[in-house]
């Protein structure tokens, strides 16, 4: 058991990692999942409806994808060391992380489909080449395409901030604000499709910004005194409170307002405040949130979280004919078998591709 820890749970090597943001991983794929589940009717129980909030735990992965990818690389760009070697590591790793699952696992519904079996994403042949090539994504694919776009947009407004703006915290504001905006009104004006970066940018440069006070304030921020690290953690527990407020069912129940599961789906903007919000806060806080997302239990979820995306709908699709008791139990079985198939592709698949990088010297220009 201890050595199958070590392989879950191996340390990094390329610098800062922090245990808390595998439980926030873990937390955005249980929103997926549950919302998911829930509305499959299964439940661990009645009351227990999280129904429509599934992209709430998408928009956190968007966040936590900018936020650490943006923060390497304005910490590349500022110690000086973001030679050639560092770009080639970075595209490699990141192409890496998402491709090769994502098109094996596209593949795999895709043959499924084909052999008429009853637990699978439908996908025809079209459909498929449009997912390999960024231009489709069916069911929970969307946001595959989106994100992996980020990639490439992201080290260009990082460096913009660098080359042209010199890191100046105003103009860096205004610039991110100006894309925001045009994010907005080119999605109201225009009819931009379920895979469109533009889309979701205000989500990811949400993300941006928060890497970015996080290094270039993190001295102060360290050094807060007790009374603000608890503030900070208050504010960090009424964000958190505010996306649950935001769980169709719940809202409908506080408020005696009928609203669609996907009522929210397009408020992006409080979305990415909410969390960025309560990422800062419990990041600079006392600490007591940050430990309980460092539970070993809900790191798993986060270790395992991209995968556990990609193959829990024809694992809860097959779970929903089974047998069973109660609802409890089966909703407790597919969370149990989702996380087997998980384990033997992040063992097989995952982690063995993780180990590939590109090697350079952290040398200072």
């Amino acid at each position: 058991m201890a050595g199958l820890k070590d392989i879950i749970f191996r340390k990094t090597s390329h610098g800062e990692h922090f245990n808390s943001l595998d439980g926030l991983r873990g937390m955005a794929v249980i929103f997926v999942m549950l919302s998911h589940a829930s509305i499959s009717g299964l439940r661990f129980a009645p009351w227990l409806d999280f129904s429509g909030s599934g992209k709430y735990g998408v928009y956190l992965f968007f966040i936590l994808s900018s936020y650490l990818l943006d923060r390497q690389i304005i910490i590349a760009l500022r110690e000086g060391y973001a030679s050639t070697g560092f770009w080639a590591n970075y595209f490699v790793r990141r192409f890496l992380r998402i491709f090769p699952l994502y098109v094996a696992v596209l593949v795999i519904n895709y043959l499924l489909t084909q052999n008429q079996f009853p637990h699978k994403i439908e996908l025809s042949g079209a459909q498929l080449w449009r997912h390999i090539f960024l231009q489709e994504g069916v069911s929970v694919f969307w946001s595959i395409p989106v994100e992996f776009k980020y990639y490439f947009v992201s080290p260009l407004l990082v460096v913009f901030y660098d080359k042209v703006l010199k890191w100046n915290i105003p103009l860096m504001l205004g610039t991110a604000g100006a894309i925001i905006l045009g994010s907005v009104l080119a999605n109201r004006m225009l009819d931009l499709g379920p895979v469109s970066l533009i889309k979701f940018l205000p989500i990811f440069l949400f993300g941006t910004l928060l890497a970015l006070v996080d290094v270039l304030a993190h001295e102060k921020l360290k050094n807060l005194d007790r009374t603000r690290k608890t503030l900070l953690e208050m504010i960090s527990l009424g964000a958190l409170s505010g996306v649950a407020l935001l769980i169709p069912p719940l809202f409908m129940a506080v408020t005696g307002r009928e609203i669609r599961l996907d009522f929210f789906h397009n408020w992006f903007l409080l979305f990415a405040a909410l969390w960025t919000v309560f990422i800062f806060c419990f990041k600079y806080g006392r600490g007591w949130i940050s430990r309980v997302l460092s539970f070993d239990g809900l790191r798993i979820f986060g270790v395992f979280s991209f995968s556990l995306y990609l193959v829990h709908l024809p694992v809860l699709s097959w779970v929903g004919t089974f047998n069973l008791a109660s609802n409890s139990m089966k909703t407790l079985v597919f969370f149990g078998i989702s996380l087997i198939f998980s384990l033997l592709i992040y063992i097989l698949v995952e982690r063995p591709l993780s180990l590939i990088k590109v090697k350079y010297e952290k040398k200072s220009a």
